[in-house]
Formats: structure tokens, C-alpha cells, sequence
């Protein structure tokens, strides 16, 4: 059962906009037998001094009870292996969110430039513990005050040149995150003793882009996907970086009412201790379409591949899925439009 009260005030003036809201909101939590005062105030300001550039600026605090599931106080499975104990604590947080914003763009040469620097802090009441026991992961929720920060930086580069009938653009992203997490250890007298561990998380992402069409019956798109993951633990643990490089193709030719379409994926991923893995998959399709009539052949995986394996981390460990593909496939359909 909740509450709410909120204003927003706005003002515009020429080449400045600025927007102000103040919402409060209370809570009665009826199986917790609490109550609490939730607030969300937001700061917005925009510089437009000309078509071309637009500066923003954006701030707010955010006082809020976690979701649904966090507020279960019991253990519940979240996965197969995964599993969390509310351990009836009552978990809330305080976000801080802070980005400025800035654009230029060109429509006659086709050029335009995008970047945004964001900030959020969120300051919590409670903190997981994990533990391993036969084969599952146990997360229990303890009361201990902790935060998180988080920076990102990003920008867009995007250039058009119509004579030579192409588009590109280039997207890089960088972000570091700094917190907290306890970790359950076995103790000397096997009794499982609580550590209480800082990490960094740092994370690169660059992607380009191209989109070539010299003709009405050719297009070729290339999109390619660069990610750099590394995880510090404390002053002293490392976890391996992880560098995974993804490029993929596509050729599009249309003559009439034929269109013939072929792409290829290029996946090299790092799996970790120095070991990578390089993956090709392949499709093609051909359609061809009349008034009424549509009739599509698809062949997905040319090459054939069956297995697959990524990793990803969290804050403090580096997970390795390994994925089974479906065989080479053909595929034949036809729709009719009544």
C-alpha cells in the first residue's frame, strides 16, 4: 500500500530548458510491519545554443526498498544451481545518478558526435555472503552497511559520405566499478569464517561499423564487436583479462523480386589461464516475392559448428557457459497475403 506525492516544474527560456521534480512516496509494507518514506528528486537543464550543439546536465537521489524477490525473507532458487536466503532482514538503498551530455551534429555532411559521462553511487543496508556447498551457490543476505560506484564514459562517431554511397560509425564505451562482497570461507576448526572483500571491475567496449551500398541490387554491412574485461580483488588478486572479439558480415544482393542474403559471425573468445576459442558460423536465404506470394529457403550453420563457449564475469569470478548448436538445417516456407 502506498502513497504519493509529486511536482515537477518546468521552465523553458529561448536556448535553456530546465525541469525540476520532487515526488515522495510512503510505504506500508503489511508483512513486514513497516513503514518507510521514499524519495526520488531530479534535476534536468538542457544548453541548446544552435542546431548543431546540445549540452545536458542531470542529477537525482533516489531512496527506494529493493524488488520483490529481495524482499522475500526466506531461501528461495533463483536457477538450477543458484539459490538466496533473505535471512528476514528488510533491504533498502539510496542511489545517487549524475550524467552530462553532449552532441554535435551536421546533417549536410553527414557528421555527428555523441558523448555522456555518467556517475551512480548506490548505498545499501545489506550485503550478500555467497557460499559453495554440493555443487550449488548459496546467497545470504547480512546486515552491513556498503556502496558501489560506478563510472561510465561513452561516445558515438558517426560519418557519412554520400559519394561514395557508404556509413560508418564507431561507438567506444569505458566503465569502472568499485564495492563490496562477502565471501564465506572455511575456518580452522571447519567452522565457515565471513570475508569481507573490495573489487574493481573495468570494462571496454569498442564497435565500428560499416554500410556500403554502391548499387540498388548490392549492400554489405560490416559490424564488429571489441570487449576488454578485467577484475581486481583486494590489493593483490587478479582475475585473468578477458578479450572477446566478434565480427560479423552480411551481403544483401536484390534483383527484381529475388533477394539473396548471406552472413558469416567471427567469434574469438578468451576463455581464461590463456586459452581462447575461434568460432565461424554461416547463413544463407533466399526470397522471392510477388503480389501476394512469398516464398523463403533458409540454410542456418553452413559450416556445420556444434559447440560453442563464452565467459563472463561477475564482480569477483569469471563464469563459462559451453553451449550446444543446433546442426546444419535447411528451412523452406511460403505465406500468402489474403
Amino acid at each position: 500500500m502506498s502513497r504519493g506525492l509529486g511536482d515537477v516544474y518546468k521552465r523553458q527560456r529561448d536556448k535553456w530548458l530546465s525541469s525540476l521534480s520532487l515526488p515522495l512516496k510512503a510505504q506500508r509494507y503489511f508483512s513486514q510491519q513497516r513503514s518507510f518514506l521514499f524519495f526520488n528528486p531530479s534535476l534536468y537543464m538542457r544548453y541548446q545554443p544552435d542546431y548543431h550543439w546540445k549540452f545536458s546536465l542531470y542529477g537525482s537521489l533516489k531512496r527506494s526498498a529493493e524488488d520483490i524477490t529481495d524482499l522475500y525473507p526466506g531461501l528461495y532458487r533463483t536457477d538450477y544451481r543458484t539459490w538466496r536466503n533473505g535471512n528476514g532482514l528488510f533491504p533498502t538503498s539510496i542511489q545517487q545518478t549524475y550524467n552530462l551530455y553532449g552532441e554535435y551534429k551536421n546533417t549536410v555532411q553527414e557528421f555527428f558526435v555523441t558523448t555522456s559521462l555518467t556517475y551512480n553511487r548506490s548505498s545499501r543496508n545489506t550485503l550478500f555472503e555467497q557460499s559453495i556447498s554440493e555443487n550449488a551457490i548459496i546467497y545470504t543476505r547480512h546486515e552491513h552497511p556498503n556502496h558501489t560506484d560506478n563510472w561510465t564514459l561513452s561516445s558515438t562517431l558517426s560519418k557519412g559520405i554520400y559519394d561514395w554511397h557508404l556509413k560508418t560509425s564507431l561507438t567506444v564505451l569505458f566503465s569502472r566499478s568499485n564495492g563490496e562482497q562477502l565471501t564465506s570461507l572455511p575456518g580452522s576448526d571447519s567452522t565457515p569464517q565471513s570475508l569481507l572483500q573490495t573489487y574493481r571491475y573495468d570494462y571496454l567496449k569498442a564497435e565500428p561499423k560499416l554500410i556500403w551500398a554502391p548499387a540498388e541490387i548490392f549492400e554489405a554491412e560490416y559490424h564488429a564487436t571489441l570487449v576488454y574485461g578485467g577484475s581486481k580483488i583486494g590489493s593483490d588478486t587478479h582475475l585473468t583479462p578477458l578479450l572477446d572479439f566478434v565480427q560479423r558480415l552480411r551481403l544483401t544482393f536484390s534483383i527484381g523480386q529475388v533477394d539473396l542474403r548471406l552472413s558469416g559471425e567471427h567469434y574469438r573468445n578468451d576463455l581464461g589461464e590463456g586459452t581462447h576459442l575461434n568460432t565461424v558460423f554461416a547463413d544463407a536465404s533466399f526470397i522471392y516475392k510477388t503480389k501476394r506470394w512469398r516464398f523463403e529457403a533458409n540454410l542456418n550453420n553452413l559450416f556445420n559448428k556444434k559447440e560453442y563457449a563464452y565467459t563472463t564475469y561477475s564482480a569477483t569470478q569469471s563464469y563459462t557457459s559451453r553451449l550446444n548448436i543446433r546442426p546444419r538445417e535447411a528451412m523452406i516456407t511460403a505465406n500468402y497475403q489474403f
